[in-house]
């Protein structure tokens, strides 16, 4: 796992996103209006990319990048990662990311996010879940579905504890921690 500005993302060998991953598109971009949920404040957005080889030839050009438009408000965000995850041929991989955006959003903001991946890899789909306080204090948020697209050595390699420890900390696993170790 990567933390760069707030920003924490992890890539894992898998080809489909999660059940839980509210809003999902097809290609590079998603576009939605943020519901309005009366006391359910909105403290971050975590974002789910699927992507392949597009091609055999792939040049190191550095450009994976997010861009998050909150065109209500005029405000954009841009991660380019200093890592990030390059699959194997014939193989898809999920690029998690959970952008800590406290009070960024609100209802009825329209919302745009477009990625831009390595050449020679293409983005097949990608989903956006908005994360509420009140899953940070207590309300489980389900990685069964991600942890069962992941392969086993992937599952074996991050479950140790120093990665769980860490996970626990930020309040993003209960549960399931336990079910895969």
């Amino acid at each position: 796992m990567v933390c760069e500005s707030g920003i924490f993302s992890i890539f894992l060998p898998g080809c489909s996103l999660p059940d839980w991953f509210s809003h999902q598109n097809k290609g590079s971009s998603i576009s939605f209006h943020v519901p309005l949920v009366v006391d359910h404040k909105i403290i971050g957005l975590s974002l789910c990319i699927v992507y392949t080889f597009s091609n055999q030839e792939r040049r190191f050009d550095h450009k994976h990048c997010v861009e998050i438009n909150n065109n209500t408000k005029g405000v954009k965000w841009t991660h380019i990662p200093i890592l990030y995850g390059i699959p194997k041929v014939n193989e898809d991989m999920l690029w998690l990311s959970y952008w800590m955006l406290e009070d960024q959003l609100e209802g009825g903001d329209e919302v745009q996010i477009s990625m831009d991946i390595e050449s020679g890899l293409h983005v097949k789909e990608c989903g956006i879940r908005l994360v509420h306080e009140q899953e940070r204090s207590g309300t489980q948020l389900h990685f069964k579905e991600l942890a069962q697209t992941t392969s086993v050595w992937y599952r074996m390699k991050l479950c140790h504890y120093p990665f769980w420890e860490h996970i626990r900390s930020i309040g993003a696993i209960t549960k399931l921690t336990s079910q895969i170790m």
